[in-house]
């Protein structure tokens, strides 16, 4: 209730792509090295302007995803894209690893597709549902692609727990059990949205001792049962 100061560095750790964490960690050590030499930089400001609104979130009970924080990325892309282009323009030796990472962000976004809110780099782990929830992970963003998912398995049955807001009639499911999910009696594919997974709280926890067959991204987990 009361939220916690770390939690918008963590959300940037986790929620940032990996080959921009290293590329900012580059930008600082070069401003740190260039320091006594280095003449007055609109880069320093704009990083003055980030560190700014990450200080005064961190103040914040409302810890309620990194969407509150948004406005951190257009700063820090303005100061690492200058960055960037003056390394070039300098032939600096950097250029090479500078390539890679620029190479890697745009696989990082390539195998992140559509799924922006639910994305999470390396450092989370398979299971970032154990870190973070709600609008850093699951609004309900994946039932078109649950609905995809079976059509092409031809199921034509399950059992859902959805988080969200979609109708469901007409989002192309098939038809859904009305019985109750529970532990030793729920038969078949059954499909739960990852928030009810990682919420303490949920009656649906059990799910958490069985492996998945499937997930899609990190919005629905689907199961099996004989």
């Amino acid at each position: 209730m009361d939220g916690w100061w770390y939690f918008f560095p963590l959300v940037l750790l986790l929620k940032t792509p990996l080959a921009i964490l290293v590329l900012f960690l580059l930008f600082l050590f070069t401003l740190f090295k260039n320091r006594r030499s280095a003449q007055p930089d609109g880069r320093l400001t704009l990083l003055a302007i980030s560190t700014s609104i990450l200080l005064f979130s961190m103040t914040s009970n409302i810890n309620a995803g990194v969407r509150h924080i948004l406005s951190i990325y257009f700063f820090l892309a303005l100061a690492l894209s200058d960055f960037i282009v003056t390394q070039f323009r300098m032939k600096s030796h950097l250029r090479p690893l500078l390539g890679i990472l620029l190479l890697m962000f745009g696989y990082e976004s390539l195998e992140a597709g559509s799924d922006h809110i639910g994305y999470f780099n390396r450092l989370a782990g398979s299971r970032p549902e154990r870190i973070l929830d709600e609008s850093d992970l699951d609004w309900g963003q994946g039932i078109y692609q649950l609905s995809q998912y079976l059509e092409e398995k031809g199921v034509s049955k399950v059992s859902l727990v959805y988080f969200g807001t979609a109708p469901l009639d007409q989002v192309g499911l098939p038809p859904l059990e009305s019985a109750r999910i529970e532990e030793g009696k729920t038969k078949g594919y059954v499909a739960v949205s990852t928030h009810y997974l990682a919420v303490p709280y949920s009656q649906y926890q059990w799910l958490n001792r069985y492996q998945p067959i499937h997930r899609i991204g990190n919005t629905f987990n689907i199961y099996f049962f004989e």
